[in-house]
């Protein structure tokens, strides 16, 4: 009976993490998909883990990995229980500049409990903004000419 309590009580957990994590990557993938002007590790110097980009409200947005929580412009998004084992974002932006960026997110997530840490849930999606490069406000009058052609 006891074995199965404490069993019952280490699937909630799981289930309150990766419901948690699902959470998160959604509001994620929402504020992305209408971003634009991405940079990540892959593509920007001197910057490793964290996707900088513009939302559609203009304002700068950071989402990053700071100890085990994954933060957006420095605040938590993920709950207390969730231990965050990895994050990383990759971009991809073809050498036209008039392709949709395309951003990959990467999270491993598992629980805080000691018992139950070694099952971590690796989770992958990859996003697509609705915002063309040669679009976006305050792209060169360049670009902007050089992707109405396309």
């Amino acid at each position: 009976f006891i074995s199965a309590l404490r069993n019952q009580r280490s699937v909630n957990n799981l289930m309150a993490v990766n419901n948690n994590a699902g959470l998160v990557l959604e509001q994620m993938v929402r504020e992305i998909r209408t971003g634009y002007r991405f940079c990540a590790a892959d593509i920007c110097n001197g910057v490793e883990d964290p996707l900088i980009f513009i939302n559609h409200r203009e304002e700068i947005v950071i989402y990053e990995l700071v100890g085990n929580v994954v933060k957006r412009n420095g605040e938590a998004l993920t709950a207390s229980n969730v231990l965050v084992e990895t994050l990383s974002f990759l971009t991809d932006q073809d050498s036209s500049k008039c392709n949709p960026w395309r951003i990959t997110i990467r999270l491993k997530v598992s629980p805080k409990e000691a018992r139950i840490a070694d099952a971590a849930t690796d989770i992958q999606t990859t996003i697509s903004s609705r915002v063309f490069p040669g679009e976006a406000p305050g792209v060169s009058a360049d670009i902007f000419r050089d992707c109405r052609r396309i």
